[in-house]
């Protein structure tokens, strides 16, 4: 691997800089209210060299979303390889997506209120959602296979679909909203939702069980 110049590194430093500037400002003033100059004046730099890394504040919010939807895939093909998962799986991987959201969550809203906004990074969420749900239908399907539950894919995409939506509009409500719930009996109705669609069953937790 070729090793990067010390001016490629000071590049990178900076563009970094900008970006946690960026989530900063975003996060005390919101997307809507920042600006530009908000952005360079929080990271000590000029509106030139924003220029030189980023076309527009739209961009960067795509830029702060960029690692949560990495570590969101990682997270679909590491579950995918564990095909018919039992109740203790499936809870772990959703309490993993639950953390992972709740991380990124000023990115999240950032990006949320961009995306109102600004038309042209609608198209970047319809590619995410899209590459989200392909994992979770490969994974729904085979599962559902093994479990003597075979269906044809597009059943399982939309089942996909359906699974997919349910536990992002949680994470909305009680982490961006602030909604107060009880995340233990959450978790447990969503790990329901999800064992029964992989598995045709729902087992039920020991605190359920009477």
């Amino acid at each position: 691997m070729k090793r990067r110049s010390l001016r490629e590194e000071q590049k990178e430093m900076t563009r970094q800089k900008l970006i946690e500037a960026s989530k900063d400002v975003f996060e005390r003033k919101g997307y809507a209210k920042a600006t530009i100059d908000d952005i360079v004046e929080t990271a000590g730099a000029s509106r030139g060299t924003f220029y030189l890394y980023f076309k527009s504040k739209g961009e960067v919010a795509a830029e702060l979303t960029a690692e949560y939807t990495r570590e969101v895939e990682e997270l679909l093909a590491d579950v995918g390889e564990r095909v018919d998962p039992d109740r203790a799986a499936i809870k772990r991987w959703v309490e993993a997506y639950l953390r992972l959201f709740a991380r990124h969550e000023s990115s999240i809203r950032a990006w949320m209120q961009a995306e109102s906004t600004e038309r042209e990074l609608r198209a970047v969420s319809d590619e995410r959602l899209a590459t989200f749900v392909s994992h979770l239908t490969s994974w729904i399907n085979e599962t559902r296979r093994r479990n003597g539950l075979e269906e044809p894919v597009k059943a399982s995409r939309s089942r996909a679909i359906v699974l997919l939506t349910q536990l992002e509009r949680f994470c909305y409500f009680s982490v961006v909203r602030g909604m107060r719930v009880d995340k233990r009996s959450a978790v447990e109705s969503l790990v329901d939702f999800w064992e029964l669609t992989l598995r045709g069953e729902v087992t039920g937790s020991a605190s359920t069980k009477g």
